[in-house]
């Protein structure tokens, strides 16, 4: 248990008053009348009283010196964070000449020039160049101290205060810019990598702010800032290389102040421009935000103790999480872990660090995804990396971003009990759910969501009959907004990470870390289609997706951490029709085979560059239907590619490196190769296009012995095909998965003696169309027991190795929606019904 605080005095009133009583009688023996009202036992209870207050108080120095010790650990409340926002400059005169917007330029809500509303200054020098209508400009809550005198010591080191508390926050994601405290310095002083300012003829040499003495490294001029109490302290004595501060140095200071809640404005209100800016019209076309107030000494007590434990270095998770929550007001949660623990590509020693923004407690119940993104202020990264840097231990690296959220929706039943007001119910059911589901601490969650936490229909049960009035809940369903709902046109499978499959989807790739339970998208691109979705076979974490569209052609975009970040896309004039990955000497590519060869796309991190691999020497630019790769034990990759118009396969050592030969099938229309793996073989796959309404060929089987023929050559696997044409291949270690035109995902068992190829049961829970057959199937895959299927219609998904299939989006809603471990959950628009216990129980 914890240590319960002495009371350095514990007697009560009552015990204070019958000791005095005891003591009259000692010392005056005349006196016997002690009852209530007698003038003297009324003094008597006076005393008693003001003693009892005296204890009360004598009793509260525990609470000060608790105080009193934190602040001499350094422990300071922290100040303010200013509110950001992009201001829009637009042309109102007739003039096309360039104007100038000076940093520092101030604009305000409407007219108001009182002082009273917020007033927010850029924080760059911006032209509007001549022939453009508008710029935009960053501009914070705050206003810019230039040059403000601290004093003139009489003896080096001291403690100075601005005229303007307080400092806020670092608004900069360059260090040090908020806050300059600079010294008077002479000439002979001033080396050429001395950091100085000048200011009206005089140079000062800037000091620099250290989080405690110690890490000051000798240099006497450094300080310790209490940004909320305005306070700047050099230390006394100091001595090393620099000079200390000496008596009769000016100390000057260059900083921001401002900041609060009071800067977080909807769009369009900064709309004045105070000062003079002729022919300008301002505007903020989105939200500020980010402004937060000053911390309370009940929080920082709190904290207090945090600050004393992690002691200024960054080893266990709570020490990361707590340097977060400590250099950035406007986070509100953090999370960190070994990045290993959740990623197979993840680098030993990399701590992960997932921020999450911080949002005014009145627009908590109304939170949307759209609104947290607008939170995030893009320096706060900067501004923690830097604190943790300078804690962490060798050998570790720190990769920080902001949480994503997944919008869910519930609907529900609700049913109240006789005489109760229905509207007001639900009002309050639906502010109970925004605020349980939502990734900030709210009256109804203490910290938010938990990371990674599943929601399920109990949840929903228990948020809702905690609502007095409401008698049961039923018909509970939960919905979520970014589903693969519409035509999938490519699956793919990680090899490396546990659970982890992928969906090309419109224009939005979805990726599952639970085997399908949860689909979550990774990457949205409007105006786009993704056709393609390739994750590498030998390299953990690389991961590409190929879209196109009606005007830019090709876009790759490739992703070397599953999915959570990606580079900066290609685009490509060409029509592809199929990827592969390929690695060679430890450098990953991507092949593209398109309407005009194949592509050779170097990956790696910040950089791409294309190369065209020529498959035949007389027709360098063969058209291409398919390519593959195999990434034998010994290092070698081999790649194939089906060329269109019957033009055969070829297969390439070297990763496609060296030449390729043509091994057959130069009679049948291939449409896809894939490789299967079985033990220490690899066979290689092709799949036929059939003519029309046609039964189809089937597929061809080619076992991969580098440069050596198998001496069966192709084998055919064309027994009880029906399905017209192979669209997508994939493999189990026992069985053969093909998505085909009209026969639905046919299953091939590899282990029987004649294998043939099984239709699926018209009940299985592939869509079919007016003919009684299986619509189409353009994407497959698959693993022991779980075989992924995608069309036009969706994404379905069976567990049973292909027997029967299930939506992944239900109808009806699901009972419980997943999360990735790393998101978090937030409220979209319930659909919540109240209906009265008569109206229930009636017929």
């Amino acid at each position: 248990m914890a240590l319960p605080p002495p009371n350095l005095d514990d007697r009560t009133f009552e015990q204070l008053l019958e000791a005095a009583i005891a003591r009259a009688r000692q010392s005056a023996p005349g006196w016997t009348d002690f009852s209530a009202g007698e003038p003297g036992t009324v003094l008597l209870e006076a005393f008693a009283f003001l003693t009892d207050t005296m204890i009360y108080r004598l009793n509260r120095l525990p609470q000060r010196a608790y105080v009193e010790f934190l602040r001499l650990l350094g422990v300071v409340m922290l100040p303010p964070s200013a509110a950001r926002v992009t201001l829009r400059f637009t042309r109102t005169g007739t003039s096309d000449a360039a104007l100038l917007i000076p940093a520092g330029t101030r604009v305000t809500t409407g007219a108001s020039t009182s002082g009273t509303a917020p007033v927010f200054s850029t924080l760059r020098d911006a032209e509007l160049p001549a022939g453009s209508e508008g710029i935009d400009v960053p501009a914070i809550h705050a206003e810019f101290v230039v040059g403000e005198l601290l004093g003139v010591p009489g003896a080096a080191g001291g403690t100075f205060w601005v005229a303007r508390p307080p400092i806020v926050a670092p608004v900069t994601d360059v260090p040090g810019a908020d806050l300059i405290v600079a010294v008077e310095a002479r000439a002979a002083e001033v080396q050429p990598s001395t950091p100085i300012m000048t200011w009206e003829g005089k140079v000062y040499r800037i000091a620099r702010e250290v989080p405690f003495f110690s890490a000051g490294g000798g240099d006497p001029q450094t300080y310790l800032a209490d940004r909320l109490a305005g306070s700047v302290t050099f230390a006394p004595g100091a001595s090393g290389s620099a000079p200390p501060i000496e008596a009769g140095r000016e100390v000057r200071a260059w900083y921001w102040r401002g900041g609060g809640e009071d800067g977080n404005v909807a769009p369009g209100t900064l709309t004045a421009a105070l000062g003079t800016l002729p022919s300008v019209m301002v505007t903020n076309p989105a939200a500020a935000s980010g402004g937060q107030a000053a911390e309370t000494l009940e929080r920082a007590l709190v904290r207090g103790p945090q600050h004393v434990r992690h002691q200024h270095r960054a080893v266990t998770a709570s020490d990361y999480e707590f340097i977060a929550l400590s250099h950035a007001r406007s986070v509100a949660r953090a999370r960190a872990f070994t990045q290993r623990e959740l990623w197979a590509h993840g680098t030993p020693g990399t701590v992960g660090l997932v921020l999450v923004p911080e949002v005014p407690p009145g627009e908590r119940a109304q939170l949307t995804p759209e609104r947290l993104l607008g939170a995030q202020q893009p320096e706060v990264l900067g501004n923690i990396g830097r604190a943790v840097e300078v804690r962490r231990i060798l050998g570790t690296a720190c990769d920080m971003q902001w949480a994503r959220c997944k919008t869910v929706r519930v609907s529900a039943r609700v049913v109240a009990r006789r005489y109760q007001n229905r509207e007001q119910i639900r009002a309050s059911v639906l502010e109970r759910l925004r605020l349980t589901i939502n990734p900030l601490p709210t009256v109804h969650s203490e910290h938010g969501w938990r990371f990674g936490q599943t929601l399920r229909a109990s949840d929903v049960y228990g948020v809702a009959l905690a609502e007095p009035g409401v008698a049961w809940v039923d018909r509970v369903g939960l919905y979520v907004d970014e589903q693969p709902q519409g035509e999938v046109r490519s699956l793919d499978r990680d090899a490396f990470q546990p659970g982890t499959w992928y969906a090309a989807c419109g224009e939005r790739l979805f990726r599952s870390l639970n085997d399908g339970e949860g689909w979550e998208a990774v990457l949205t691109v409007p105006g786009e289609t993704l056709r393609l979705v390739c994750a590498h076979p030998a390299q953990p974490g690389f991961l590409a997706a190929i879209g196109d569209t009606a005007a830019q052609g090709v876009t790759v975009r490739v992703s070397l951490d599953c999915g959570e970040s990606w580079q900066p896309p290609q685009t490509l004039d060409v029509k592809v029709q199929d990827a592969a990955w390929v690695t060679r000497a430890g450098q990953a590519s991507l092949l593209l085979a398109t309407d005009t060869g194949l592509l050779d796309v170097f990956v790696a991190p910040g950089q791409a560059r294309v190369t065209p691999l020529a498959v035949t020497p007389g027709t360098p630019n063969l058209p291409l239907y398919a390519v593959t790769a195999y990434h034998d034990p010994q290092g070698d990759v081999t790649v194939a590619v089906a060329a269109q118009s019957l033009g055969g396969v070829y297969l390439s050592g070297g990763g496609g490196s060296k030449s390729f030969r043509s091994i057959g099938l130069t009679t049948l229309d291939v449409r896809v190769l894939a490789v299967q793996r079985d033990g220490a073989r690899a066979f290689l796959w092709a799949g036929l296009a059939a003519v029309g309404d046609e039964d189809g060929p089937g597929c061809r089987r080619w076992e991969l012995r580098g440069q050596e023929d198998p001496p069966e050559g192709w084998v055919t696997h064309r027994a009880g095909w029906q399905g017209g044409s192979c669209l997508a291949l994939a493999f189990t270690p026992d069985a053969a998965y093909a998505a085909s035109h009209h026969m639905g995902v046919a299953h091939l068992p590899l282990a029987a003696g004649t294998p043939t190829w099984v239709t699926p049961a018209v009940d299985s829970g592939l869509p079919l169309n007016d003919q009684r057959r299986f619509e189409r199937v353009r994407a497959v895959a698959a693993a022991p027991q779980l075989v992924l299927a995608g069309g036009p219609w969706g994404l379905r998904v069976s567990r049973d190795a292909g027997q029967t299939y299930q939506p992944v989006v239900q109808e009806g809603g699901a009972d419980a929606v997943t999360l990735p471990p790393t998101w978090l959950f937030c409220s979209g628009a319930h659909d919540i019904e109240v209906i009265s216990e008569d109206e229930a129980t009636g017929p």
